[in-house]
C-alpha cells in the first residue's frame, strides 16, 4: 500500500500548489480491484475538483484462454463503448461539471483536426512498459497531449493506456492501466491498474466493471 499513499501525496500536492514538490522517484503499477481501493482510498481524489481530461482507451489485447477475443469482432467500437461506460460511471460519482471524457474530446479533435491529434490514435507505447513517477513523456505524445489542451481547460490528463483481458483461476479478468500525466510538464505523476470482476464468459458486463473500478480511483460510489 505504500505505493498508493506516496501516489496520493504527489498528487495532493499538485492539486494545492500548482506543481510537482519532491515526487517519488519511481512507482511500479500499483493493482487496485475492490479490497484494495477500500484498504487504500481513491488515489486520484485530490483531482476531483479539477478541470480534468479523461481521453480514450488506446488499445485492447488478449491474454486468456477462454477467447474472449471472439466477443470484440470490432475492437474500435468495444473501445468506444468502454469509453463512454467510463464517462457514465464518472458522471454518477458527479465529476461531470468539471471533467472532459473522451466522446467531447473526440468531437473536438474532429473540429479541429488540423491541429488536434486524434485522440484514438496517440503514440502511447511507451506507457506500455514501466513508468516511474515524473518521467518525462516521449514523443511525439506530450504534444499530441498539448495539442488537445491548447483548446481545453485543464492541467491534468487521465491517460486509460490499455485493456489487456487475462486469465484469473478458471476466469477471465480486464486489467486497465491507467496514468496520469501533468500535461504541462509533459511527465508521469501516477501510474496504476484496475481490474474487473472477474469471468467465465465475454459479456458487456466486463466494461461496466472495468469502468466502476475506474471510477473508484477518484471517489467512492453514491449512496
Amino acid at each position: 500500500m505504500y505505493i498508493v499513499r506516496t501516489a496520493l501525496l504527489t498528487i495532493a500536492a499538485l492539486a494545492l500548489a500548482g506543481c510537482a514538490t519532491n515526487p517519488p522517484a519511481t512507482a511500479p503499477a500499483a493493482s487496485i480491484g475492490t479490497d484494495a481501493v477500500r484498504d487504500a482510498g481513491h488515489p486520484l481524489m485530490p483531482l476531483s475538483a479539477q478541470p480534468i481530461i479523461v481521453f480514450p482507451v488506446q488499445y485492447v489485447s488478449f491474454h486468456d484462454n477462454l477467447g474472449f477475443v471472439k466477443g470484440v469482432p470490432n475492437q474500435a467500437a468495444f473501445l468506444s463503448g468502454l469509453d463512454d461506460e467510463i464517462a457514465y460511471a464518472l458522471t454518477e460519482r458527479g465529476l461531470a461539471p468539471k471533467w472532459t471524457f473522451a466522446a467531447e474530446i473526440s468531437r473536438i479533435a474532429r473540429r479541429n483536426s488540423t491541429v488536434v491529434s486524434d485522440p484514438h490514435a496517440l503514440n502511447a507505447q511507451s506507457l506500455l512498459g514501466k513508468v516511474d513517477v515524473d518521467e518525462r513523456l516521449e514523443e511525439p505524445l506530450g504534444s499530441q497531449i498539448r495539442s488537445v489542451l491548447a483548446l481545453k481547460d485543464g492541467r491534468f490528463i487521465i491517460l486509460p493506456v490499455s485493456l489487456d483481458i487475462q486469465n484469473q483461476g478458471a476466469m477471465a479478468v480486464g486489467v486497465l492501466r491507467v496514468v496520469m500525466v501533468d500535461a504541462r510538464l509533459a511527465n508521469v505523476k501516477w501510474v496504476g491498474e484496475v481490474r474487473s470482476d472477474p469471468s467465465s464468459s465475454f459479456s458487456p458486463a466486463l466494461a461496466a466493471s472495468i469502468a466502476s473500478r475506474f471510477a473508484d480511483l477518484v471517489l467512492p460510489p453514491p449512496r
